[in-house]
This record gives C-alpha cells, structure tokens and sequence, in this order.
C-alpha cells in the first residue's frame, strides 16, 4: 500500500483521522515550519496573509486560499547536488561526449566513461587488447550508435564544478547511480545496463546486487537502436519478477508512455506518466493534483499546447521529471518524448536573428518569436544589451517589438532556442562555426607559445601554428608579435566539434588571393593554389593545403632539372605555389607539382652544367659538415660549388664517416663528377672510378644492353624497390623491384640496403620509348659472373681505406699496420682477454688470441697487430706466443698467387666484411697473415660466416698480393657457395664468436629428468622476460649444472635460467617475496620502473647495498664454516649459535641508530656509489632520486658516470645501467637522444642482449612500430637463434597480427637448422593455442607427431595444451595412442603417471582404471618381447 501524501509533502498540519480533502476542519494555529514553507513562491515573503470571513452565499470559486501559490518553482545551478535524479533529452552527440538538456533550461554532459561502470569496463579491456572467451571486442560502437538526438534519459548528477560563477556539470546514466535507492516492481521504469550476450536475451544490471535483469531477444529488436553492446543503457520496463530475477522489455512506444495508476515516489523513475487532474491555473504553469492528493506543477513550457487552452478539473496526463528535495516540489512535463524528434534541424548555436519578435515580457526573462514554430528564451542576465544595464525587463522592452538575437544553445528538453541580446555577442564573431575557410579575418595577438601564436577572433579563439606566422623563419617571433596586436589573417581550418580555428599570417597567403583546396573531393587536375611545406624528403615534399588537406610533391615534380637534396632549396614553413597534378580519391591522395607552365616556383643555376658528367677534377674543400664535403671548384675561371656527400666517400660505408674526419678545410682533392643535381655531386668511390676509367665499362645510352654489369650506387629506396645511379654519362633512371633485390625474401629494403651503398646492377630491361630508364636486378647470383674478382677487389679497397686513414693519423697510429711486431705490459687479465698498454696506446687481446699460456699482469711481451681503430685509437693483438714467433721467423717469406694454404681465423670484422687468417699449412708459411673477406660479393647481403664451432682451419687460395706486400685471399667455402646464410656475426674475434654462438644450442635431457622439453606458455610475457629480471642482482651465472646420479652413467642437465634464455620455466620460478629475507629491510620503490631494467626491486635483499660490507663478511664467514666443518659437536653448535644471535644484535643497533638507513639527499647518493662503484642497483636508484623530482639531465648525467665508473669486466652490471638508461630515453626523452644511447649500449655491451632489451621496452610502452623494427634488426642479425624467431613470432600474436606471426614461423623454418625444426614447430604450436588458432595448432602438432613419434616431449606438450582449453575428449584420445607407442619402459612411465593425474581430475573411477588397464598391458607386451629377443 502506498503512503499517503503527508508522508511525502508535509504541509505542516497536525495528523488528523479524517480524509485529506476534507475543507472544514479547524485550522487556527500554523506551525513555525509551515510558516517557512507556505510562502516559499509568494510575492510577499515572510509575510502570512490572514483569511477573511466567508460571505454567506457568495460562490466557493471566489474564495482565495492561504497557501496561494502563483509561479511554477523553477531549478538552478546552485540547487543542483550530486545524486541528484532527473530527466534529460539529448541535445549533441559526439565522439566521446554528449551534451543533455536539463529541466529549466539547464545543461550537462555525459562522458563516455559515465555510460555505466560495465561500459566503462568494456572500453578499458578493449583498447588494452583484453578479450576473453565470452566477449567480442572486435567493434566498439561510437556513441551515436547508442544515443541520438532528442531521445530522453535518466540522469544522476554526478559532479558540479563552479569556476567564475560558470557552473560545469557532468551526469551519469549508470544504473548503481539511479536505482540505488529505488526496488522497483513490475510496471516501474527501471534503466538497465547490459551485462552479457546470452542465447536468449541479455542479462541486465538494474543497479541492485541481489536482482538481475533479463531481456528476452525478442524483446531487444523491438527497441529503436539495433546497436545494443555491453554496458548499453536502455530505459526499460518491467514485466515480471520472480525472486532474484526481473524480466524487462524495451519497447518505446510502452515504454515512454507506461502509464502509472498507483504512485510510490520513493520507487518511480524520472520518465513516469500519471494521470492527473488540473487543479489551479498559475501565471506561468499548471499545478495538478495526481496520485492520492499528490500535487505538482508543469512548466509552461513544458506543455504541448498554450496555457489558455487549458482548464480547472480537466484531465491530463503527466510525466515526471524531477523532485525538488529541498522543497518537496514535483516537477512535471506534459510533452511528448516519443518517438525522438529534432526540432531544430535548420537552427544551430551561433545562428543570427535578425528580427526575432518579443512575444511575452516576464519579470526574469523574454519570450521571443524566432519562426512560426520555434520560440527563444532570453534571461533578465542576456536580456541586457550590456553588462552593465540595470533596467527593468519590462520597461526596457515591450511585447510585439523586434529584436537581434543570437542563439546561444538549443534546449531540447523545453523545445526553445536560448537566446542573447548582448551586443558583443550578437555583432562579431561568436562561433567557430560562422567562420570558412579562406575567409579573411582581423585578429588581436594573445600570447605567444612555442607551438605559436594565440590569438582572438570576435568572441572565438583562435591559433597560428608555428609553419604559418611568416613568410620567412623567424628567430624569436614572440618580439615581432606582441599581445594587444592586431594582425590580418586568413582562416586555414575550422573544427566545430573540437572547437579548433587555425588561422595563418603569412602575408604572402593572406594578400593573394588562390583556388581553395580543403578536402580530396575539391582537388582538380590543373588547379593552382597555394601551400606550405611541412615535410622535406629526398624523395620529395609533403605539402599541407587549406583544411585538412595534404598533398605530395614528388622530387621529380619540384624542379624541371634533378633535385638530389630538396633541403638545399626548401625549408620546413615555406609558402610554394603549387598545381594539382592527379587526385587519387580511393587512396585519399593529392599529387602535386612546382613545375606550372613549364618551369618551376625556384629557378636553379645553370653553373653546374660547365661540368661534364665523368670527368675528374680538382676541387678545393670549402666545408666539412657531418653529411660530407662542400668543394669548390673551377672550370674556364668559373667558381662552381659541388658537394660530395659523407657515403660518396668510400665504397666501405663503415668507414666513411671516418675518412671524413681526415679532410679540412682547403684541401685539394681529385673527384669524379657523378651526378647533375640542383648542384653537381662528385664521388671518390674506388668501384665507381674505376669503371669511369675502364673502357670495358658502359657509359652512355646506346652502349648499354641487357646483361650488362655495372656498379651502381644507391640513391633511395621505397617499399617497392630501389632506385640507382649508374655511371652513366646521361640523365638515365635505374629500378630495381624489390623482387629483384636479393636472392632471398626481402621484407623491408631499408634492413639491408642502406642509402648510398655500392652494389653492382645487372640490366634487365631497357625502355625502347623516349624516356630513358633501366629496369636492373642486384641479386647476386644474377650479377655474380667472376666472385673471386669481386672478392679481392673489395678487400683491396678496403685495405686502401685503411692506408688513408693511417697517412692522415696522427703519433704512433701513423706508425703502425698490420701485422707489426710491438712489445705491451699487460695490466690486467679479464674474462673476456686481457688489457695491454703500447706506447701510451690501449691495446686488446681477446680470449682466443690469448695462447696456451695466458700473459700474467705486469710483464711485458711481445704481441702482434691485428686490427686498428684510428676513431678510438684502440689496438687489437694476438699475445699467443707461438703464433708470435710464427710470424716473426716467415715475415719475409712471401706467399705466391694461386697457392692453396690453410690457415685459422684469428680476426673478423663483419662490420667490414674482413677477416685475418693464419697461415698453418704450408709450416713454411706458418704465421703469414692473409686477408680475406666474409662474403663472396658486394650484393651479397648476408654473408657467410656461420661456421662450425669445432672447425679450426679454412682452406684459403691465395688470390692478390698488394704493393705493400698485404696477401689477398678468398675462403675455398665461400667460392663455392657464397649464399649461405650467417647467424649472429657481430662478436669481434672467432673466440668471442664461439662463446657467443653457446645461447643457440639447444637445450638438452633425458625423459626422465624432465617430463616435457618444450614448456607449456602459461604467460605470454613470459618468453619477454628482461634479462635479470628473476635472478640476482649481479647476474654473473646464466647457466647452472646439475648432474643427477644414473644406474649407468652420470649425466649433466642444463637448467636454462632467465637471464641467457628468456624461457620461463613454471617449476623453477621463485617469487620475489619468497627470494627477500625476512631480516633484510624493505626499501620503498622511488616511482622507477624496474621492469624495464635488469635489476628488480625485491632481489635487493639478496645483496644488501646498505650494509654490503658486513653482510657479505658474514656470508664469508659462515661459507668457511660450512667448508671447514659439516658434523660439528654440541658445543660447537652452542657456541656458533651465540656468535650469530650477537651478529644480529649488532646489526639491529645499525639499523636503530641510521647506519644502514636508506639515503635521501645527493651527498648520501654520492657516498654509496663511491663505496659500491660497480653496482648497477646503486646507480639506478641514484638516478631514480632524480627522476623523482623531473630532474631528467641530472638522471642522464649519473647514466654517463655510472657506464664510465663501472669496471669492464662487470658486463652485466654496465648492461643494467644501459637499460635503465634506455628506458629513461624512451620514458622522457627524445627519439635522437634514444639512438644515440641505443647505438651506444650497441658498441659497448652483447648486441643480442640489448636490441632484446630494447624490443622489450618498446613492446611495453606501446610503440609497436618501433618494436617491429627491433624485431626485424634482430632476425636479420641472429637468423640462427631460435629464440629470435619465438620472440618475433610472439610479438605479432600478442598483438593480433597473427597473418605476420605465421610468416614469421615459416622464415624461423628458412633461417634455422635442420635439427631445430621441431623445436620452433612444437613452440609456435604452443603460440596458437594460446593466441591465434586453436585448430591451426592442433594440426601443427598432429604433423610433427606423425614426424617425429619418438619425441616424448611434444607428446606431453601436446597433451598439455589440449588440457588446457578444456578439450577433455580431444586430451583422453591422445593419451591413448600415446599408450600404444611402445617406447622404452622409462619414457612411457612419466606418460602413464600423467595420464593417471588426467583422468584423477577430470575422469571417473571407471576411466583412471583403463588407465591402469593400458598401463599392464604395456608391460605385458615388453615382457613378452624379451624371450623372444633371448631366443633370438
């Protein structure tokens, strides 16, 4: 039964047993509290209006009440309180938006994130990529798929903020928010929030966490929008209800029109219709009685038709809108909100009335007459035309006059157009929206930012980015533009939705006038107009146009001649006159072109030409930039500039940089003129000369043929291919497709081929038309015709590069070559080899270069050059003695062409393609140093030098002997198969190289030791892990040997930890809590993030870098202890236990008194790095005290120190801090100062280690492109290494591009070794189980099965996964052909044993027995089978 009227709207009258509409009750006195209320809308407040006597006989319509109420109350800003409940209608719609109008004029906005917390919890889970099993992310709909315009809600207020009496207000339409007070029943409105998709309807949330919803399918497609996704609102009703469940339907027309007899106000939704019955006829509504004696009011506006048209006792019905807590007020709406309506199609916010008549004058506000059928509300505060009028409305205006009124928004909820009359607001600019682009406007100067110029339009702000304040580059723009200026602009681009006007003030834009061009569909062949450059690129220009608008020009198109280097002529900003040249709407591309009628926007000089292509001369160096050499030169008394670029230097692009450091301004050099560019390119390319030299080689048009051979370099390249000079003396065009590229799958060209390279071009085809362009191939086995040729002549130019920059050195790197004979002090012995001082010159021996007997620290000895490094003036020797002397007995014997030794590779150099050998046989050449390249040819991009590890000698034919004596050789292997492909390559001696080459073996044991090979994925950032991440702080072991005892031999297991091998085993697996001592102090994380880094928080209480001098003494101690003694006697152990308990008290007084308290400022910093300099966390943490302030140079400047301070032989340590580094680069830095922290961490630590690292961070921090290309560099270097290929695989999967992770299997398949086929197989299988295709992985371990049946372990890996996603059926089955394999007796028992664990959770009694069953009639067939084998 519902509650009476006095339990919800005290009127102030005592309780009473008669019926409230009874009128002859007593009623003399009036309590305090009615006194408050009863004149709340009452003309005269505070005042209580004595009733007079009633005149007998007079009629009861003239009797005034008391409580006499004359205005509809109305609602403002400062009534408004969170949790407040009300309807709304939508008035706009965007992208992740909506903008509501409120009763009385009011307005709010709905945020995406306020939908409904399921909603919010769907965007969340669908922008990380989170899907599970039940849910389909693949399309998120937009919010004008859920919400259109005019369509009413329920609302809660769930925020006001209230800034310089400007009031923000956001609502929600969560359903916790509006029924989290309210049990509805059936017939109530309730809103509902989908939870979950079923067969038959949806599961709903309806705000209570004991009642679900339901919504029958057939009731969801009778609602308006077919779009219903999870954590959509709907306004529903409610049909049935049964217990802990409620069944809703949606329908519109019952819904909005679901009429209420009996009314609980504690229960109803805004939304609800009642009927009710006029009881007054006030001055600007109606006040209704409805209910039992429930009394509400209508707005005048809010009603369908005029105010007159309605009378006393009529019927009508209502709707609520909202209750006034505060005055328990109920307001009510008489419009209909079915179906949707937009009643303002042809009106917008910013539209201009020219003459808007006044039709009603009210005290607080102006009714206008805007269109026959649209009304505008105007406030008593934009009712004046200036801020500071103060006259009555209605003396001021007078109805029937007309008006300027500008609309300020659209109330969609009362139907009218809000209005002003303000006259800054009325004349001028109001609106973005008023404005087009093109159109010319006056602007007042803001402020300046480094981005540029904000400036004021009218009433509209208003921005001039950077690129378009001036013709020409300014300097410090802030001086020419000063706030208050008033400057002439032209409109660029307007954004309504996103309140963005951009303007320009280049003078030269503004003044002329030209075609607009601001989308694709106004673009037209032939068209002149103009832009500005954003972009420079050799291969030409991006130019922005008006709007959103972006065209490229082409390098061909910028100029009738060759441009090479666009940014010599055009900068970044530059206005260019430019003509359409083709429009590509499918692409949503704009070709454009400089060249209009014939010549371009900037003419060239015509200097260049008195040069002749293939000529040398002589020039004069003017400037060394790091892009190379600005010469000068004269020809016929005219002085022409000439560039030589830094890789036109040399063919070895390895050493050019260095060659250029050798060249100052004023020297004289001889170069050929290769290319006519906007200025004339030479060359000192030794290939490219030579051929100019050559008369074998071709150097016109005519000359050329298909197959013919010439050396090329590259000019650029694109996705499709590259493109080339050749030494051709005319204006020629070379291509080579990218199929044509190499003689292997090229996914990007830029990976192998880099700009300016040298390779050498095969002509394929040969334009016959007028247009003289080559289509060539630079795959190796096309243009391989003479490989020992090509071979020596590489290393004889290399050699030469050498001598070059041994005659510009300058001390004692000028002194020495190759192959001398010095004497060094060793200074100290590492790992890695030893450390040697020559002559105040640093040299290196590495490990393999170290001998039989290793040098001892402070001798001196006799060592050989190997290599030098004139950039770091580092010398690399050979301190192996009996090579030493070797060398010295056959310095002077000499080796003759076509002689065939062998010889040990005691150099390489892959950077260089180089390697040194040492002659073994013939023993009369034995010591004689031969050089030798990596790879058979130029084009050859791979290389061979993946070489057996136990192999000791090549087979090298001796091939050149130079003029300095240098012996030229080529590797037997390579002449007879120069394609092979290299694994990793990167280490600088064979030594290093092998040790290296450990991390691809394979990881090996017996069945019995491990019951699986190939570990299931349980995490996928598992195979991600940093290195270091699980294991100590000072990562030194990264492979641990047990050796379990056997019946017939012992035999060693590897465990793989996570620091060499990224595979996370779950059995070994420790967690960081359980790896922290309970007596090590915990240390508060300082906002770095270590898991990015190779050190992890937790592992600090295994080393403790507080007190790691006492504790580490303690660990001596008790180590020697347990060494000394193992069965130590009760006194002993009586005595050891004091020492201990002692220890620890004095170690407690430590910590009481501060001496191991954590440091805080940079002094104490700078103490515990100067007592722990080679720990890696001491640093990290130094630099994380930085970052915890933004000091970010301060954190880059302890990164330098700590790489300097910490020793070389702490390699770990010194990768730590480069990762740390790494990710402060990636965090907070920018992309240059990244590559260069990258390129370092490259040269000075495991390449393999960092560019994994690096991927990782990348991967993390949601740079996926940047990431790819890590993944890329990583399997073109270290093609050999499975864990390459797992780890590019996974990347693609994790982020579902499983097309590009599948290719990438099938190139693992290409790179790797025959022997590792099954291993990636039976991973990547693994990988689409858990990520992509669960068939696709079925079918992949089905074939490697049927391949390789003996292999226990991808038995169990496959049993494994089955399990895994449930396939009870699938998994049983498979035990059972495992059981009828007839393997050995202990390969089988671990199948047996984990089928039996199988069945024990997810079988019967009856199925574990069949298990045994198999298992006895296994054995019963091996028992049989060995007296057969006996008899036998």
């Amino acid at each position: 039964m519902a509650p009476t009227a006095e339990e919800y709207f005290p009127r102030g009258k005592a309780k009473s047993t008669q019926k409230a509409t009874s009128t002859t009750t007593d009623n003399k006195k009036i309590d305090k509290d009615e006194k408050l209320f009863v004149n709340i809308f009452s003309e005269k407040d505070g005042k209580i209006i004595k009733k007079k006597k009633k005149s007998v006989g007079k009629k009861k319509v003239s009797e005034k009440p008391v409580l006499a109420i004359k205005y509809v109350p109305s609602l403002n800003y400062s009534q408004l309180k969170e949790g407040m409940v009300m309807g709304a209608v939508v008035s706009e719609v965007s992208d992740y938006n909506i903008k509501v109008s409120l009763p009385c004029h009011l307005t709010a906005s709905l945020s995406i994130a306020n939908i409904s917390s399921i909603f919010t919890d769907f965007l969340r889970k669908s922008t990380e990529d989170i899907k599970s099993e039940d849910e389909d992310l693949s399309d998120v709909p937009s919010l004008d798929q859920l919400f259109k315009v005019g369509q009413f809600l329920v609302v809660a207020i769930s925020s006001i903020k209230q800034e310089n009496n400007k009031y923000e207000v956001s609502v929600s339409t969560d359903p916790k928010l509006l029924m989290a007070t309210r049990i509805p029943d059936v017939g109530d409105l309730c809103m509902a929030s989908v939870i979950s998709k079923e067969d038959h309807g949806y599961i709903m949330d309806i705000g209570s966490k004991t009642i679900r919803g339901f919504l029958p399918n057939k009731a969801a497609e009778k609602h308006w929008t077919k779009t219903i996704c999870t954590g959509s609102v709907i306004l529903c009703v409610i049909t049935k209800k049964d217990g802990g469940a409620v069944t809703l339907k949606c329908e519109p027309g019952k819904v909005y029109n679901n009429l209420k007899s009996e009314v609980n106000l504690h229960n109803v939704l805004p939304g609800t219709v009642f009927n009710a019955k006029i009881n007054t006829v006030l001055d600007n509504g109606l006040k209704v009685q409805f209910g039992k004696d429930l009394s509400g009011y209508v707005h005048k506006d809010l009603l369908p038709k005029s105010l007159s048209d309605y009378d006393i006792d009529a019927q009508i019905n209502v709707r609520l809108v909202h209750v006034i807590p505060t005055m328990n007020t109920v307001l009510l709406s008489a419009r209909d909100i079915w179906p949707f309506t937009n009643q303002f199609s042809d009106v917008k916010a910013g539209s201009l009335f020219e003459n808007a008549t006044i039709a009603e004058v009210n005290k607080n506000d102006l009714i206008l007459t805007l269109t026959n059928s649209l009304r505008g509300y105007v406030s008593a505060r934009h009712a004046q035309t200036d801020h500071n009028a103060t006259q009555p409305l209605k003396e001021r205006y007078k109805i029937g006059s007309t008006v300027r009124a500008r609309a300020l928004g659209l109330d969609h909820f009362s139907g009218q157009v809000v209005c002003t009359l303000h006259k800054d607001k009325v004349q001028g600019v109001t609106k973005i929206d008023h404005l087009k682009i093109g159109e010319k406007v006056k602007a007042e100067v803001k402020q300046f930012k480094p981005e540029g110029l904000e400036v004021k339009v009218g009433a509209v702000t208003g921005f001039i980015p950077t690129l378009y304040l001036s013709d020409v580059p300014l300097k410090h723009p802030e001086k020419k533009f000063l706030p208050g200026d008033k400057i002439d602009c032209k409109v660029i681009k307007v954004n309504p939705e996103r309140k963005r006007l951009h303007l320009t003030s280049k003078p030269y834009m503004v003044k002329n006038e030209f075609s607009i061009i601001s989308s694709i569909d106004e673009a037209e062949e032939g068209v002149i107009t103009e832009g500005v450059v954003a972009k420079i690129s050799k291969a030409g220009l991006l130019i922005n146009l008006m709007g959103e608008a972006r065209g490229w020009a082409p390098a061909s198109e910028l100029s009738t001649e060759p441009v090479e280097f666009p940014e010599k002529i055009f900068w970044i900003g530059q206005s260019v006159k430019c003509r359409v040249k083709a429009v590509n709407p499918e692409k949503n591309s704009i070709t454009l072109s400089l060249v209009i009628n014939g010549a371009n926007t900037k003419p060239s000089g015509k200097k260049g030409s008195l040069l002749k292509l293939g000529n040398f001369y002589k020039a004069q160096i003017l400037k060394v930039t790091t892009k190379g050499l600005d010469v000068e030169v004269n020809e016929n008394g005219v002085s022409i500039g000439c560039r030589i670029p830094v890789y036109h230097l040399s063919d070895n692009l390895s050493l050019a940089s260095n060659i250029l450091e050798c060249y100052k301004e004023g020297d004289d050099i001889e170069a050929l003129c290769f290319v006519h560019e906007v200025i004339p390119i030479l060359t000192l390319k030794p290939s490219i000369c030579q051929a100019a030299k050559s008369s074998n080689c071709v150097h016109s048009w005519e000359s050329i043929s298909v197959g013919s051979i010439l050396p090329a370099v590259v000019k650029s390249t694109a996705k499709i291919g590259i493109f080339m000079n050749l030494p051709i003396w005319e204006s020629v065009r070379c291509f080579v497709p990218i199929r044509h590229v190499s003689n292997f799958y090229v996914d990007s060209i830029q990976d192998i081929i880099e700009e300016g390279q040298t390779l050498m071009v095969k002509v394929l085809e040969k334009s016959e038309s007028g247009k003289k362009e080559i289509l060539g191939t630079t795959n190796v086995e096309e243009v391989n015709v003479n490989s020992s040729d090509s071979t020596v002549e590489m290393v004889q130019n290399l050699l030469g590069d050498f001598h070059f920059l041994r005659s510009h050195s300058s001390g004692k790197l000028a002194k020495l070559t190759i192959g001398d004979k010095i004497t060094a002090k060793v200074k100290e012995l590492t790992d890695m080899g030893a450390i040697l001082e020559a002559g105040g010159l640093m040299a290196l021996a590495p490990a393999s270069n170290l001998g039989s007997e290793k040098p001892v620290p402070g001798n001196k000895i006799s060592v050989i050059v190997l290599f030098i490094d004139y950039q770091m003036g580092v010398l690399e020797v050979s301190c192996d003695q009996s090579f030493v002397k070797k060398h010295t007995e056959t310095k002077d014997e000499t080796l003759e062409v076509d002689m065939s030794v062998k010889g040990d590779i005691i150099l390489s150099r892959t950077q260089h393609n180089l390697q040194i050998v040492s002659v073994t046989e013939p023993t009369k050449f034995a010591g004689c140093l031969v050089y030798i390249s990596d790879i058979g040819h130029m084009n050859d991009f791979l290389g061979d030098t993946d070489m057996d590890a136990s192999e000791k000698s090549i087979d090298v034919q001796i091939k050149a002997l130079t003029e300095k004596g240098e012996v030229i050789g080529v590797n037997k292997a390579n002449v007879k198969d120069n394609n092979k492909k290299r694994s990793r390559t990167t280490s600088k001696s064979e030594g290093e190289r092998k040790e290296k080459r450990r991390r691809t073996d394979s990881i090996t044991s017996n069945a019995d030791s491990k019951k699986e090979n190939l570990p299931d994925i349980k995490q996928p950032k598992s195979l991600l892990k940093l290195f270091g991440q699980e294991t100590k702080p000072d990562n030194k072991a990264s492979v641990k040997v047990k050796t379990e005892p056997k019946k017939k031999k012992d035999r060693a297991v590897v465990v793989p930890e996570v620091t060499d091998t990224k595979m996370e085993v779950e059995e070994a697996t420790v967690k960081p809590e359980e790896a922290m001592p309970d007596n090590v102090e915990k240390i508060s994380d300082p906002g770095w993030d270590f898991s990015l880094t190779g050190v992890t928080l937790p592992a600090w209480g295994k080393v403790s870098i507080w007190g790691d001098e006492e504790e580490s003494d303690l660990d001596e101690d008790s180590d020697k202890n347990d060494k000394e003694k193992k069965h130590i006697s009760k006194k002993e152990a009586k005595r050891l236990r004091r020492e201990e308990e002692k220890a620890a008290e004095m170690q407690e007084d430590k910590i009481i008194q501060g001496a191991n308290a954590p440091p805080q400022t940079e002094q104490e910093f700078e103490k515990l790095v100067a007592s722990s300099p080679n720990s890696s966390l001491v640093w990290i943490q130094f630099m994380a005290h930085y970052l915890q302030s933004c000091q970010y140079d301060q954190a880059r400047a302890v990164a330098k120190r700590a790489v300097d301070r910490i020793n070389f032989r702490e390699e770990n340590e010194r990768l730590n801090i480069y990762l740390a580094w790494l990710n402060l680069e990636n965090a907070y830095g920018t992309q240059e100062s990244l590559d260069t922290v990258l390129r370092d961490a490259v040269q000075r630590n495991d390449e393999y280690k960092v560019y994994s690292q690096m991927a990782d961070i990348f991967n993390k921090s949601s740079k996926f492109l940047e990431a790819e290309k890590i993944y890329k560099t990583l399997a073109k270097k270290f093609c050999k290494v499975k864990e390459v290929w797992i780890r590019y695989g996974l990347f693609y999967f994790t982020n579902s591009r499983m097309e590009e992770g599948r290719f990438v299997f099938t190139r693992a398949l290409q790179n790797l070794e025959a022997r590792e086929a099954a291993d990636i197989s039976a991973k990547f299988a693994q990988i689409e189980f858990k990520y992509g295709d669960t068939e696709r992985g079925k079918t992949m371990y089905e074939k490697l099965v049927s391949s390789y049946p003996r292999r226990v372990d991808i038995w169990s890996s496959y049993a494994d996964q089955l399990t895994r996603i449930g396939d009870v059926t699938a998994t049983r089955a498979l035990y059972t052909r495992i059981s009828t394999l007839g393997l050995q007796a202990k390969k089988m028992k671990p199948l047996f044993a984990k089928w039996l664990e199988f069945e024990t959770s997810y079988g019967t009694d009856e199925q574990q027995g069949e298990v045994r069953s198999a298992a006895l009639k296994y054995l019963n067939s091996k028992t049989s089978e060995e007296p057969a084998d006996a008899q036998s």
